[in-house]
């Protein structure tokens, strides 16, 4: 049985949908099966991974029953499998729907990866078992962490949901004086922190060609999550050298 791992934050353009495609990137390389499930109408992972013009189905058409699973799964050069967000208006049984397929998929892949909207609603959230929900905070943004404590708390009343924090764009610099170490901002968002994310411009690089990151600090702060993901003894980062 496979594992659900959801992606969420309240803020849009704070990286969620890169971490969710170089996260999986890694666990294919470590040999995983993984699918990954776009619910974003706007499609930023089909925009990203240059699979939103060549899917016939969606997951709307998939959640309406228009098509099966397999039609509606393309594969993506990079290892893993996907379903492209909806590209109409959510049904009413959405949420419910999408929980139910995602419990029938866990039989056949490792890892199910959910890219989530940004925003506050966590309908969907309900309707799983056994997943763990990533929130992820933007470094240096009140706002964002604000949202993360927020989303944090909701998520606490959920049963079987294991939640983690990922600080995303972080540089020491612009944070030492606000926040000087993990247990400080784990304190602030009651969040257990998974994996930290330095500013990397070579993310902007490869989104601007339409890929994946292949290299930089970036990708290889994406392995160490995915390394404890995978329950390895990977240690978090210092953040002094980021």
């Amino acid at each position: 049985m496979g594992k659900t791992i959801v992606f969420v934050s309240s803020v849009g353009g704070i990286g969620k949908t890169t971490l969710c495609a170089c996260v999986s990137q890694y666990l294919c390389k470590m040999g995983k099966s993984v699918l990954l499930i776009e619910t974003d109408p706007f499609r930023p992972l089909g925009v990203l991974l240059k699979k939103g013009e060549e899917a016939v189905y969606d997951l709307n058409d998939l959640l309406v029953g228009n098509c099966e699973a397999e039609d509606a799964i393309v594969s993506v050069d990079d290892g893993f499998d996907m379903i492209i967000g909806p590209s109409v208006s959510l049904t009413e049984n959405f949420a419910e729907n999408l929980g139910a397929l995602i419990e029938t998929l866990k039989e056949k892949y490792d890892f199910i990866i959910v890219d989530r909207p940004s925003g506050c609603d966590l309908k969907l959230e309900t309707h799983l078992s056994n997943f763990l929900a990533l929130v992820v905070y933007k470094s240096g943004d009140p706002l964002s962490l604000l949202a993360a404590e927020k989303i944090g708390e909701y998520l606490k009343n959920i049963e079987n949901c294991e939640r983690r924090l990922i600080i995303n764009h972080f540089t020491y610099k612009k944070n030492k004086k606000s926040i000087t170490n993990l247990d400080e901002i784990s304190d602030k968002t009651g969040l257990r922190i998974l994996g930290v994310v330095p500013v990397d411009e070579d993310v902007s690089t490869a989104r601007n060609i339409g890929e994946i990151p292949q290299k930089g600090k970036f990708v290889d702060a994406c392995i160490r999550i995915g390394e404890r993901l995978l329950n390895q003894p990977t240690p978090l980062p210092n953040l002094k050298k980021m």
